[in-house]
């Protein structure tokens, strides 16, 4: 009975995690007229760049509580990418012609 549990709650969990990705990509459509196909990726290097520090301090002897008091970096490395990737890559799209209404 407990595996069941633990699946119904990691099922929770992906699906929790898809709908936030999905949820990204469509206020990012709604406000810029423009399906950003690298929401995705941007996800996925926060989550590489939020474990690959917590595996960092952890192995360096920093206790686990206090490792995942990290875990906003992940978010904040990708907010500097997005802020780079918006007026180089997303904002000509959005000011060309061809650009939806």
């Amino acid at each position: 009975m407990s595996i069941l549990i633990i699946q119904i709650l990691n099922s929770l969990f992906y699906a929790s995690v898809l709908f936030l990705i999905a949820a990204g990509l469509s206020l990012i459509f709604g406000v810029m007229r423009i399906v950003n196909m690298a929401h995705g990726t941007l996800y996925g290097i926060g989550a590489f760049v939020t474990a690959w520090l917590v595996g960092q301090l952890v192995a360096a002897g920093v206790p686990v509580w206090l490792a995942f008091l990290c875990i906003p970096a992940g978010a904040a490395v990708v907010a500097l990418i997005g802020a780079v990737i918006e007026p180089l890559l997303l904002r000509p799209f959005s000011s060309s012609p061809s650009a939806c209404c």
